[in-house]
């Protein structure tokens, strides 16, 4: 295409990919470029995290190509990271910021559980992008005033507001 012909198809920050493609536990060691988001949850079954990264595509030292956007689950039984697009090099953090807000049900949060921990990476989203993608996450969360409630019962004590949630989850209904 010449550099004066018309563009039919809008620029996008980030190529998403159709199916996310998954990738071993050792490319966020030895690939790792920057967070772009984490967050974390405390449960009886342990701590979970999860979030997304930018990753090169090939080993660092060596420069970066392209960078995937990563998204994963950690916990102290089980992984999960995958490929969910490509990020296009030129683009501004504005513009991969605003793509992750109107994608934000690709970055695989399902709002299963409200997480205690928000890290804004920062990486492609400045700040006020990534106050807006937690609070975008949040509006996922079910049950967000029972677990804002819970935080606020138990501030800095995590141990005694899921042992809470886990009591309340067991109470016959209506009581």
């Amino acid at each position: 295409m010449s550099a004066n012909s018309p563009r039919s198809e809008v620029q996008h920050a980030v190529h998403w990919f159709d199916k996310p493609k998954p990738i071993p536990i050792d490319s966020l060691k030895e690939n790792f470029v920057g967070l772009i988001l984490l967050t974390a949850i405390v449960n009886p079954f342990g701590p979970t995290m999860q979030g997304l990264a930018g990753i090169s595509n090939v080993p660092l030292p060596a420069a970066p190509t392209e960078l995937q956007i990563v998204r994963f689950s950690l916990n102290p039984f089980s992984h999960m990271i995958e490929s969910i697009g490509v990020l296009d090099a030129s683009s501004t953090t504005i513009q991969v910021g605003d793509e992750l807000l109107t994608n934000i049900e690709r970055l695989g949060y399902d709002g299963s559980g409200c997480f205690t921990l928000f890290h804004p990476g920062y990486l492609y989203a400045g700040r006020e992008v990534a106050v807006q993608l937690g609070r975008a996450l949040l509006r996922h969360v079910k049950g967000l005033v029972t677990e804002l409630e819970l935080l606020m019962r138990f501030p800095n004590d995590p141990w005694h507001r899921i042992t809470a949630e886990v009591h309340n989850a067991f109470r016959p209904f209506g009581t």
